[in-house]
């Protein structure tokens, strides 16, 4: 009896050893996903030749966000690669024109991860994604625009779980961009005779689908 447990126990033992690990040298995993996300907002508008009219409000935005992204393996503790992001913020109507302005924008950057827990089936992984981000309000129905590019970051968490190489995801993350803006309109004088920028710091959450492409190499 005491030789078939451990004969059982040695096959269980083997049979993790011999698990293949959910990250490691050369996997290549594609995700997909949609979030939400919270955002502090300081504004500060300089106006050329006249200081005393200078002036910083602060407020809050709302955002739906679709990210993506592709993460390649260096080995099975860190990960590169890149992501991309469009975001849809939540406006509400101008009492004063009755037009719902639209604003939107668009991150993209380099990823780097670092994968923490390893299993067969989970993946839990943190780290930093870097870049740049492009953002535009439209304000009425005549396409009067407000628009910028600025850096764009984020540290971050992510928990992985695979069915085979198939898996779903849920990741927290920290962004934060800065935006120098101008406009299509002369008349506002904004990137001009006005300087502004807008400042954003929030957190995010998002679920999605990931693919791991590759196969682990033989030892």
């Amino acid at each position: 009896m005491k030789k078939l447990l451990f004969i059982f126990s040695a096959l269980i033992a083997s049979q993790f050893a011999n698990a293949q690990e959910s990250f490691y040298k050369h996997a290549l995993v594609f995700s997909v996903g949609v979030g939400g996300e919270g955002y502090a907002i300081t504004e500060t508008y300089s106006v050329k030749g006249y200081p005393s009219l200078n002036y910083t409000t602060t407020g809050s935005a709302g955002s739906a966000s679709y990210p993506f992204s592709l993460e390649y393996g260096l080995n099975k503790w860190i990960g590169i690669g890149l992501l991309a992001k469009p975001d849809k913020y939540f406006t509400s109507k101008d009492t004063n024109t009755g037009y719902t302005p639209s604003a939107s924008g668009f991150e993209f950057g380099a990823i780097v991860n670092i994968h923490f827990l390893r299993t067969q089936h989970i993946d839990f992984l943190a780290g930093l994604d870097l870049g740049g981000s492009h953002f535009t309000y439209t304000a009425d129905a005549y396409n009067d625009q407000v628009y910028g590019d600025g850096a764009w970051g984020d540290i971050h968490a992510t928990l992985r779980f695979y069915f085979g190489r198939f898996g779903l995801y849920g990741s927290l993350s920290f962004p934060t961009m800065n935006y120098n803006l101008t406009s299509n309109n002369s008349n506002w004088n904004v990137g001009q005779d006005i300087l502004a920028t807008w400042k954003a710091r929030g957190a995010a959450f998002n679920v999605g689908i990931q693919y791991r492409f590759l196969s682990a190499p033989t030892q």
